[in-house]
């Protein structure tokens, strides 16, 4: 997966709350990153938060630039963050990214018709524990030797993988069963995710 990535947070200055607002989230490199604005006394404040599944320990060593733009993209504030994450710890980011007096200066132009544009770019690097996406959508002959076709939509996966972490699998490939031979399998009353 990509170690790098870019949220834009296109977010309504009266919907930031002390309880805060989130933007859509992006994947790198299996993790969900969202930027969380919070209202804070005299400043606003922007956090990066992440999200994943995993239970086992990870660590990413990770570089984030904050970028709050005016509508013509002239005029910015910018900050970097650097910061180790890993599970359980998530703790980070600026409590006073900018004043708000200098937010609704019209001089400044950051803020349009209620409106403000932040930019994140986040770069990971030293990651440890976890492991990259595999998209199983897009096929790759030299990898994958059978197809799933569940819903319409083929899943590409390889025999031999399967047959290792699975007896039914193994039993399926390649003991004495009609899918030994198929490079495409139809199943049906199985949820695809």
């Amino acid at each position: 997966g990509s170690t790098s990535g870019i949220i834009r947070f296109k977010a309504n200055l009266g919907k930031i709350t002390a309880c805060g607002v989130f933007s859509d989230e992006v994947e790198v490199r299996g993790l969900r990153w969202k930027l969380y604005l919070k209202k804070k006394k005299s400043h606003l404040g922007v956090f990066p938060v992440h999200r994943t599944y995993l239970s086992t320990p990870w660590s990413i060593d990770a570089s984030a630039q904050f970028k709050l733009m005016n509508a013509d993209e002239d005029n910015h504030r910018e900050l970097e963050l650097k910061e180790v994450f890993r599970n359980g710890h998530s703790r980070c980011g600026f409590t006073e990214f900018i004043p708000w007096k200098d937010l609704f200066d019209k001089d400044k132009g950051f803020q349009n018709d209620g409106r403000i544009n932040i930019k994140a770019r986040f770069t990971l690097s030293n990651i440890i524990g976890i492991s990259p996406i595999i998209n199983f959508t897009n096929p790759d002959e030299s990898l994958h030797d059978v197809a799933f076709v569940l819903d319409g939509e083929k899943l590409y996966a390889s025999k031999q993988i399967l047959a290792i972490h699975s007896p039914v699998f193994n039993a399926m490939f390649f003991g004495n069963f009609a899918e030994r031979e198929k490079k495409e399998i139809v199943l049906s009353d199985v949820d695809r995710e």
